[in-house]
């Protein structure tokens, strides 16, 4: 082998190793960001009673923010309904456009909406 094929050859290898470093690296930082051991909560000690009245009222804020937000999706879902049905009653442009058409008039003039 000439030199010039020896330093390409150490050019790639040391190309290709700093390659897979770099995504090595970037697998390990994707497995970091989602590992559920990272999002895991720590516990209160339930040693005396303070911490009781406290564990008891962090599960009454977690039942009320549920509920919340249980409300809310059902108050969105309602309001989505409700925007569904009045679109799906009103015609389009086109549709007046090719009525229009069809039935041999020049041209429909709609109101224009302030």
């Amino acid at each position: 082998m000439t030199s010039q094929m020896l330093t390409v050859l150490w050019i790639a290898a040391v190309g290709s190793s700093l390659l897979f470093i770099a995504l090595s690296g970037l697998v390990g930082l994707m497995y970091l960001l989602t590992a559920p051991w990272t999002f895991r909560r720590k516990r209160h000690p339930r040693g005396t009673g303070q911490a009781v009245a406290s564990s008891s009222h962090d599960q009454a804020e977690y039942d009320r923010r549920r509920r919340a937000a249980a409300m809310a999706v059902a108050i969105a879902c309602a309001d989505g309904d409700q925007v569904n049905a009045i679109a799906a009653d009103e015609s389009s442009g086109w549709r007046l456009i090719h009525r229009a058409r069809r039935l041999g008039q020049s041209r429909i003039r709609r109101k224009s909406r302030s």
